[in-house]
């Protein structure tokens, strides 16, 4: 077996954009940037149930469960497209857009799911040589213990999570070179 070549081994670094119509344009690809993001990981579907052999009590069979399809990411900016697609309740305000606290669109208690982002995709730098991906239906929801940080001393950003769930079509996303993605 050959050495592995370290060459392959990549710093993705990209950007978000969610409602993209065409793959085929230039990012945003017809839809909207969320602004500056960083930190962003991908955790695909990783739901296992192992299964015993009764006479030994070792492992007989892994069976893959599925599950959710996530994207964690930190906002690194006071972004209006960002929070309007994140946040529940926001309004436009004269020269920002404006997040309000319990606010009148999303009381606690509603579901959210109507402001699923669809789709939401992750566009490489290099896209020649890094992979891409699609969520197609993302629900955009506040880390449990997001922060926005008014100091001198820090960044103002926030952590943010996209939960994926089944489109129409039954398909929660996938990943790969950009040009080989459909929508």
């Amino acid at each position: 077996m050959a050495s592995p070549d370290t060459n392959t081994s990549l710093l993705a670094t990209g950007r978000l954009a969610y409602e993209c119509t065409d793959l085929s344009l230039a990012w945003p690809h017809g839809g909207t940037g969320l602004g500056l993001v960083g930190n962003v990981i991908l955790f695909p579907p990783s739901g296992y149930v192992r299964h015993k052999d009764e006479a030994t009590n070792s492992t007989d069979v892994i069976q893959y469960t599925g599950g959710d399809l996530i994207v964690s990411c930190v906002i690194e900016g006071w972004d209006d497209d960002a929070h309007r697609a994140i946040y529940p309740n926001t309004d436009p305000g004269v020269s920002r857009e404006v997040i309000r606290w319990p606010g009148t669109d999303y009381l606690p208690g509603t579901r959210v799911g109507a402001k699923a982002l669809e789709p939401l995709v992750f566009t490489p730098r290099n896209q020649l040589e890094h992979p891409a991906f699609i969520v197609y239906s993302a629900i955009p929801t506040l880390e449990l213990n997001a922060e926005l940080r008014f100091s001198s001393y820090r960044f103002l950003s926030y952590p943010v999570i996209f939960v994926g769930r089944p489109d129409g079509a039954g398909r929660q996303g996938e990943s790969g070179p950009l040009v080989e993605l459909t929508l």
